[in-house]
């Protein structure tokens, strides 16, 4: 998977990138466009005065020889519109060239656009050229270019500024309903309460959520009170089989198949207890059947379940380094931290090796069992009911479960990870 990024931020980085390569692409043409238009009106410029030079030497009186003087001393004068005598009238042309200006005081070439056009005079034809210096107007364009560059990123700036803002408002109500939604808890009696909003979208997401809730909050309390009465109505029966076994059991007449047989059942039977209870605490659990709150210090539980697991783990040879490094207290019900500790040292003798070492942590605000094993679980089924770690090991499946469920109710993380051949668990309050 690659890495995540918000809606607004992809499609905001496609339009900007969109803008940016206009903007970009846009400052060579319009300084090339601008620059042509320029050209253009300089051309025309020039076509008027040497009409205008056309029009007024045609209305003077002189001679040949006079106009000639007079030519001499103006192409001195004026070197930028010279008029020579030609030998024939040719098409009208245009030039660009670079060279000094003789009248600038910086030492640098200047560009010059020229028209030569010919005209006829009194049977003498003469070339006409006229010069202008671009220099200024390409000054007046890099102007143009600037000031319209800098006019398009003041509208790219307001752009993101205004799509941002506007952007965080339009999709406040989105925001609104994810928080809601990674609020909800299907254990909790209250369904989320998604803000109004007139935006058509969104009102139509949030009904469609409203009814997807509802459905689920009705299966699941469904199956919860479905679970509770069927737990509640099999103690009955389950007691009166296990009174008949019993019985059975305290026959000298059994033989020693009969004996195993019934053995073997009420074994079975014991399990199915166990599963019953465990489904009877998980009930009340989730209908919040432990109200009582009192301070509850975690070394001290796991001090005294250890005491109480002595035997077991006797039978299996087990040794326990125990490690309060700090002393943690919780306000909790004090029951449930009970079968949540107990719960945690129970999985931890029963699916480790005899011979091997168990370990007990508590620091900062974090409880840790640690077990040994040879290959990591499942960590997507572990916390899940039924979902055992270990299908040749007894057990109900529901331990974890519980301990998953008690942390829920309080907000607590639980976790589990696997590291350098051993099982950790960790509680963090």
């Amino acid at each position: 998977m690659g890495s995540m990024s918000k809606l607004l931020s992809r499609t905001f980085r496609f339009i900007i990138g969109y803008a940016v390569a206009v903007l970009v692409a846009s400052v060579p043409a319009y300084y090339y466009l601008v620059d042509a238009i320029w050209q253009r009106e300089l051309t025309e410029h020039n076509r008027i005065v040497a009409e205008g030079i056309e029009h007024h030497l045609s209305g003077l009186r002189l001679s040949r020889a006079e106009l000639e003087a007079h030519l001499k001393a103006w192409n001195t004068i004026r070197p930028e519109m010279t008029m020579t005598v030609a030998d024939r009238i040719r098409p009208d042309s245009l030039y660009n060239v670079y060279r000094y200006n003789t009248y600038s005081k910086h030492d640098r070439e200047d560009r010059f656009q020229g028209l030569v056009t010919y005209f006829e005079r009194e049977g003498q034809v003469y070339r006409l050229t006229v010069e202008t210096n671009m220099e200024e107007s390409r000054e007046t364009v890099m102007a143009l270019t600037a000031v319209t560059v800098l006019f398009l990123a003041i509208l790219l700036v307001g752009f993101v500024f205004l799509n941002r803002r506007l952007s965080v408002r339009l999709w406040r109500p989105f925001y609104n309903t994810l928080r809601q939604i990674r609020g909800f808890d299907l254990s909790r009696p209250e369904p989320p309460s998604f803000q109004d909003t007139s935006i058509t979208e969104f009102r139509e997401l949030n009904d469609g959520l409203s009814k997807l809730i509802e459905g689920n909050m009705a299966a699941y309390t469904q199956q919860k009170h479905f679970i509770e009465n069927a737990a509640h109505e099999l103690q009955t029966p389950l007691a009166v089989v296990q009174s008949k076994l019993d019985l059975l059991l305290q026959d000298p007449e059994l033989t020693g198949g009969q004996s195993g047989a019934i053995e073997e059942a009420y074994r079975a039977l014991l399990r199915v207890n166990r599963i019953n209870r465990n489904l009877l605490m998980l009930a009340r659990i989730e209908n919040s059947q432990f109200p009582d709150t009192e301070s509850v210090e975690i070394g001290e539980v796991a001090a005294e379940n250890l005491d109480f697991s002595a035997e077991f783990m006797e039978n299996k040879r087990l040794t326990v380094r125990f490690d309060p490094k700090e002393q943690l207290s919780i306000p909790a019900n004090r029951t449930l931290v009970e079968i949540l500790v107990s719960n945690l040292l129970r999985n931890a003798i029963r699916y480790s090796p005899a011979d091997s070492l168990l370990g007990l942590s508590v620091e900062g605000r974090c409880f840790t069992v640690t077990n040994p094993g040879t290959q990591p679980l499942r960590s997507d089924v572990v916390f899940q009911r039924f979902g055992r770690a270990n299908r040749d090991e007894p057990g109900t499946g529901l331990g974890l479960a519980i301990a998953a469920q008690i942390c829920a109710r309080y907000g607590w993380t639980i976790a589990y990870r696997f590291e350098e051949k051993s099982h950790i668990f960790s509680v963090t309050f």
